[in-house]
């Protein structure tokens, strides 16, 4: 049930407590860290937790059914995967008001979440083995398929590559803007939420391994970046480090340096 800091040495603290079973995790202009978070009972008591820059939290938003990954698009809506009050299926936007609308009920069990540069939506389905691409004004079409197993994480390169986890074999597999799909890498356990860094490494939380790891931007097989976590499973990367999250129980870092924080949270069964 916490939120973990990662400073770019692999450092490890505690950024946030007081969760329950966060899960997908994603970051707004301003620096806030919001959080999916099961809650504990079943039925519609999932929450989106906002997590101020000093590690303040809040319940945002409630009402959820085991809220999954998250994504904002350009103008500050939130889009969170998941079940929603009596809807079984639903990619729910939230404005940043807090007003809760449902996106989209026409992905099966729609889990990571990732916006591409033109705004578009897509959505892995966990249990339906497809990706979906879903434009602004709702429409919805099949951008791959074929997959043999779950889908979990999403997240885009800097040059419109999509990455995918797919948990047939714990593989990452990568898709070309054409739609061509490739294993990228692989040597995880349980992978989870995906996350790139500025230099195009990516980052994966593997849920059974309990630590972070990383990949270059070749691909490949994937090394420990970081230990020490309780079932990670969603990842986010701060872009500009110290300016947005300071781990409070780590060494600092200097205005004006470049290191980089990725955020971890912890706490989710599979």
């Amino acid at each position: 049930g916490t939120i973990s800091a990662v400073a770019d040495n692999g450092s490890v603290s505690t950024f946030a407590t007081g969760l329950q079973w966060p899960t997908g995790l994603a970051l707004d202009r301003w620096g806030n860290l919001y959080a999916s978070d099961w809650g504990v009972g079943g039925g519609p008591v999932g929450t989106i937790k906002k997590i101020t820059p000093d590690g303040y939290v809040s319940t945002w938003a409630t009402g959820f059914v085991d809220p999954g990954g998250l994504a904002f698009d350009a103008t500050g809506n939130l889009f969170a995967g998941c079940g929603y009050t009596t809807v079984g299926d639903a990619i729910l936007r939230i404005t940043p008001g807090g007003s809760v609308s449902i996106f989209s009920t026409a992905v099966q069990s729609p889990n990571g979440l990732a916006f591409d540069r033109s705004g578009n939506l897509f959505a892995g389905s966990y249990w339906g083995q497809a990706i979906s691409k879903i434009t602004p004004d709702g429409t919805v079409t099949t951008f791959a398929s074929g997959f043999s197993g779950r889908l979990n994480g999403l997240a885009f390169d800097a040059v419109g590559n999509l990455y995918v986890v797919n948990l047939d074999g714990y593989v990452i597999q990568k898709i070309t803007p054409g739609g061509l799909i490739s294993t990228f890498a692989t040597g995880e356990i349980w992978p989870g939420g995906l996350a790139f860094d500025q230099s195009g490494n990516l980052y994966v939380a593997d849920y059974l391994a309990n630590q972070v790891e990383r990949v270059g931007p070749v691909g490949g097989s994937l090394s420990t970046f970081a230990t020490g976590f309780s079932y990670p499973n969603g990842i986010a990367m701060v872009p500009h480090g110290p300016s947005i999250v300071t781990p409070p129980q780590s060494q600092t870092a200097q205005a004006g340096s470049s290191v980089t924080f990725s955020v971890v949270a912890a706490g989710t069964p599979p």
